[in-house]
């Protein structure tokens, strides 16, 4: 077992990061708000703080159902390891929160500096130990890009939801949006144009787990 103990570094951390990115860094983002009102043909800024707010909960909601952070970027992570297996050579796994690992930039003991052995599959690191309650830092750049196209229409499909339901308690959809999209079995939706209201139907549209059949391929399992 492992504990995280602080996590730095969303982005690019460093100089050297930043000019590793022509050579081999693919850094990838979700939809950003300007996106997102393309998408939904959203012309006006008057809701652009509301549908801020439903990207942060759709993404966070998303990356909490699939256990991992999906995009492509550079992390440095600090765990506390606490526990190892003889059979595995005096080795703990290290889960990484995005995967697969692209690239061990560096793996280190933070005290000393020193590096630590360790080996590497596409989603985890086995990481060697110099004693109980060893610490080592982990500077990697790890996830997808591009976000793979079922995750991008959850995303979507959620958000539309989001906002669908905004105008049905309070307003017509703006021109220019979707007239209807649907899963069946699991969700409908239904968008008007100018000021007309719009309407949502299904079970849990804003949960991920409502999109199981398309999300579950892309979960992390710990075994």
């Amino acid at each position: 077992m492992h504990y995280l103990i602080t996590e730095a570094d969303d982005n690019l951390a460093t100089e050297q990061d930043q000019s590793l990115i022509a050579d081999w860094l693919t850094i990838c983002e979700w939809p950003t708000l300007e996106e997102v009102k393309a998408e939904l043909g959203i012309l006006v800024p008057d809701d652009d703080a509301y549908l801020q707010r439903a990207i942060n909960a759709t993404v966070n909601s998303i990356e909490a159902y699939l256990g991992r952070k999906v995009p492509a970027q550079v992390e440095t992570h600090l765990f506390r390891l606490t526990d190892c297996d003889a059979a595995l050579g005096y080795q703990s796994k290290v889960q990484l929160p995005r995967w697969p690992i692209l690239e061990v930039i560096s793996c280190i003991d933070p005290t000393s500096g020193w590096d630590i052995n360790y080996q590497v599959d596409e989603f985890g690191m086995l990481c060697g130990r110099f004693q109980d309650y060893s610490q080592v830092q982990v500077h990697y750049h790890g996830g997808t890009c591009p976000i793979p196209d079922d995750i991008i229409s959850v995303f979507y499909s959620i958000i539309g939801a989001r906002w669908s339901a905004k105008d049905a308690a309070g307003g017509g959809a703006a021109a220019g949006t979707i007239k209807k999209e649907s899963i069946p079995g699991v969700m409908a939706i239904e968008y008007f144009s100018g000021t007309e209201g719009s309407s949502t139907g299904g079970t849990n549209v804003y949960d991920p787990a409502s999109y199981n059949f398309m999300l579950d391929p892309y979960k992390t399992y710990y075994v």
